[in-house]
């Protein structure tokens, strides 16, 4: 990470496969005044790394640092998006902690690379095994009345923690679907769909596929 005069208050994150050294004489050949500001090796263990993805999605989810934009300052160099407004060393320390505690997790709230940068398919272990709570479970067994009734066209309607994912697979479950297509406008909810397909035992059986996946393999 670096800091320069030409674009004041906001730190450069970047990472390099090169040496730091060389990465950033390169970038002194645009902003000549630039200093140094933050080093740290993105290396969690000898199969996996982390990418400046990582921090950036920490720095604008977790700090509220906005990125900078192409008509912030008149007239620069040259314009890069990983200049993070107000952003601080203390900022990429607690990334970085965040990163490696997501690791050890392994929540797959980060995406994480092999050595040679080639994105980690992660899955969540299936160890889950908790019950419906008791307003989940009348939402069930209303859905499960009402298929039996001969009904077709079903809407759930929840507020938010209500934990749709959840529900609305075990109503999948209630009427046997082999396949459950989810429709969403918010990018978000798809890592929490994940997790519930893949971590809870009562949805053995399901495999969790997204749009990458689905494009990528024309056997599925």
């Amino acid at each position: 990470a670096f800091s320069t005069e030409t674009v004041p208050n906001y730190l450069k994150v970047g990472d390099t496969a090169r040496g730091v050294r060389v990465r950033l004489d390169e970038w002194r050949k645009i902003f000549p005044n630039l200093v140094q500001q933050y080093e740290h090796s993105a290396q969690i263990d000898d199969e996996t790394i982390f990418r400046d993805f990582a921090v950036h999605t920490f720095l604008e989810q977790e700090k509220g640092r906005t990125r900078l934009l192409p008509d912030t300052f008149g007239h620069l160099p040259y314009y890069s998006k990983e200049f993070f407004e107000g952003a601080t060393t203390v900022d990429l320390e607690e990334a970085i902690s965040d990163i490696y505690q997501s690791a050890r997790e392994k929540n797959g709230k980060y995406q994480f690379y092999s050595p040679d940068r080639l994105p980690q398919i992660f899955t969540y272990e299936r160890t889950e095994s908790y019950p419906p709570r008791d307003n989940q479970q009348q939402v069930i067994d209303n859905f499960r009345n009402a298929v039996a009734a001969g009904r077709t066209n079903l809407l759930l309607y929840a507020v938010m923690r209500f934990g749709k994912s959840f529900t609305a697979m075990c109503c999948a479950k209630e009427m046997d679907a082999k396949i459950v297509v989810v429709v969403s406008a918010k990018a978000d909810v798809k890592q929490e769909w994940k997790k519930t397909v893949e971590s809870h035992v009562y949805f053995s059986g399901y495999k969790f596929l997204d749009s990458t996946s689905l494009n990528s393999n024309e056997n599925i």
